[in-house]
């Protein structure tokens, strides 16, 4: 009955976004991230695209929780929307295009000359979600919901975009193989090598400085996903012996190491204590953490693709694979993967002391093919091109 209700009122608040049609589209795109929490992601390297790019000739919104944590962005002449508000009501109904990385709330519904961006928050193709997981039918019908109001979905390899338009039950045909915009800063760049390299090292910079780090101190980042359902997220109890992991990844590649923890977005950042780690989850940008990191640990979270682009180690921890596969399973079988896989610490010790650089590159040069990787350092210009078009265009001043 509670499931019922909710679709009821879902369906009150579209038929009051149709109400606000009466206003006519504006040539603006209204960015969204994780749900509002978070200046990230790939809206947040579209939205720095177009801005850098085009200045003050496009109307540039951001949708957030908290707004006045976000000032900074007012100076830059972008526009700060509070959520839920009436103010985000409008601007979701009068902007001609929507930008957003984990899918919109269900009871939002789009005209048809408006264009709507999922960009998402990850790729390669690893644990299985949507239609693919065990979901109920209330979930199905949001689903269903999203789809029909989502233009394109940002893909970073095709088979992400095979198995992504099954689970969300999106025609395959909207799927824009741009690659990842937010994974352009972890490229070398082949136009313009020293600047790329610059933007890297600059941001990296950023993170040593946040953390209090000195330059030659080597980072590791330690980065799971979570348990459970999206709406009863867990987080999985810090295993890992971070004495030890140290300790094997100064045996192998020489140095003093610090050890990062950051938690999934649907987690609190809180973090237990444990040795020397430092918790990193607050930090607004996990791709400027990954230029700073020399080394990633993970377990089944999207950001193995990510860090596989900068050619830098990863490994996988999986303390529980078995059950992980039972409860959810893998669109690549582990096997597959190019990452070391260790399913305890005396496993990961190993992992770390015995790391084949040559085969490691192989392998992830392998896996990229064989996933048909999009990834070439210029996605955020290929979006943001189709972004300032569809804007510029506006589908037109009326509904």
């Amino acid at each position: 009955m509670k499931e019922k209700l909710k679709l009821a009122l879902i369906r009150i608040i579209r038929a009051f976004m149709r109400v606000l049609w009466v206003f006519p589209l504006k040539p603006q795109a209204v960015f969204i991230a994780f749900n509002a929490g978070q200046y990230s992601c790939n809206p947040k390297y579209i939205s720095m695209y177009l801005k850098k790019k085009y200045g003050g000739d496009i109307n540039i919104l951001w949708v957030f929780n908290q707004p006045e944590k976000f000032g900074f962005l007012k100076d830059e002449g972008i526009k700060l929307v509070k959520n839920n508000s009436f103010g985000f009501f409008y601007a979701m109904a009068v902007s001609s295009v929507v930008v957003t990385n984990t899918g919109l709330p269900s009871h939002l519904v789009f005209r048809k000359k408006q264009i709507v961006i999922n960009t998402w928050h990850g790729s390669g193709a690893y644990k299985k979600c949507g239609i693919d997981t065990d979901i109920g039918s209330i979930a199905i019908k949001k689903l269903k919901m999203a789809a029909r109001d989502t233009d394109w979905f940002l893909s970073g390899c095709r088979r992400f975009s095979e198995v992504m338009s099954h689970s969300i039950m999106l025609p395959i045909e909207k799927m824009l193989e741009t690659g990842m915009p937010r994974n352009d800063i972890l490229f070398s760049g082949d136009k313009d090598p020293a600047q790329q390299k610059s933007i890297q090292w600059d941001a990296a910079r950023r993170v040593r400085e946040r953390f209090s780090l000195a330059e030659d101190t080597h980072i590791v980042i330690y980065a799971p996903t979570f348990r459970g359902s999206t709406a009863g997220a867990e987080n999985e109890e810090l295993s890992l012996d971070i004495a030890s992991c140290l300790s094997a990844l100064g045996n192998r590649f020489g140095g003093e190491w610090a050890a990062f923890y950051r938690v999934h977005y649907f987690l609190s950042s809180s973090v237990p204590t444990a040795g020397s780690v430092i918790n990193v989850s607050d930090y607004p940008d996990m791709q400027e953490l990954l230029c700073a990191a020399d080394v990633l640990i993970t377990d089944y979270s999207s950001c193995m693709w990510d860090m596989s682009l900068t050619g830098k180690p990863c490994f996988i921890y999986a303390t529980d694979i078995e059950e992980y596969r039972q409860d959810r399973d893998f669109y690549t079988p582990v096997a597959q993967w190019p990452f070391p896989l260790a399913q305890d610490n005396a496993e990961l010790a190993e992992a770390i002391s015995g790391f084949d650089e040559a085969k490691y590159a192989k392998d992830v040069k392998r896996h990229h093919s064989e996933l048909g990787s999009f990834e070439t350092g210029e996605a955020s210009a290929k979006a943001g091109e189709l972004v300032y078009s569809a804007i510029k265009n506006k589908r037109g001043d009326t509904q």
